[in-house]
């Protein structure tokens, strides 16, 4: 698949954390853009493309975005919250 590089990438620290079994809380997309700032158009992006939660923004590659119309900045902006997501839920983020 053309361009399927993910999002983010979720960087595990130690040996030790290949262990752990990662948790997330459950998200509504709409919950998901008020708490991490994203704008309320991008939220309209993601939701006419069937996004509903976190769990399936999770899923799309950067490729998909662009084809449902994000650009580069509203892209940032998505990292940029699921970046503060993922740390709300103790786990460490690395981009590409």
């Amino acid at each position: 698949m053309q361009n399927a590089r993910p999002l983010l990438a979720v960087h595990l620290s130690t040996s030790a954390d290949y262990d752990k079994l990662i948790r997330l809380r459950r998200m509504a997309l709409a919950d998901f853009c008020h708490n991490y700032g994203v704008s309320e158009e991008i939220r309209e992006v993601l939701d006419k493309n069937g996004l509903r939660n976190v769990k399936r923004l999770l899923e799309v590659s950067v490729h998909e975005l662009q084809e449902m119309g994000c650009t580069p900045d509203d892209r940032q902006d998505i990292k940029r919250a699921l970046e503060k997501y993922f740390e709300a839920n103790g786990l460490e983020t690395m981009f590409y």
